[in-house]
């Protein structure tokens, strides 16, 4: 999720008039190398996923809620190793803990 756009466009082609209705966000990140290894852009591209990706698509769901007067729920689930960690997820962990209400 790099593009702020692409998930509407995304939502739009795959579930038709749905995604006015139903959010999703499944896209998620990780490398499977150990943290100290990561490059900066290695992580921004794992953080950018996941934690921009988590705003992209509520943004986008207001932006269609609010001016419809639709109420709106969005409901983030994340995994335990956000609490608990995990080998190869620090990144992820990160961006998930960002996110989560």
């Amino acid at each position: 999720m790099r593009e702020p756009d692409s998930n509407r466009r995304d939502d739009d082609q795959h579930l038709g008039g749905w995604s006015a209705h139903w959010p999703r966000q499944q896209r998620g990140a990780n490398f499977l190398a150990p943290t100290e290894t990561l490059s900066p852009r290695g992580y921004e591209a794992v953080r950018s996923t996941v934690m921009d990706g988590s705003f992209y698509t509520s943004l986008a769901c207001g932006k269609r809620w609010i001016p419809a007067g639709l109420p709106g729920v969005i409901i983030s689930n994340l995994v335990t190793w956000v609490w608990t960690g995990s080998a190869f997820v620090v990144p992820a962990a990160m961006a998930k803990a960002a996110v989560m209400p």
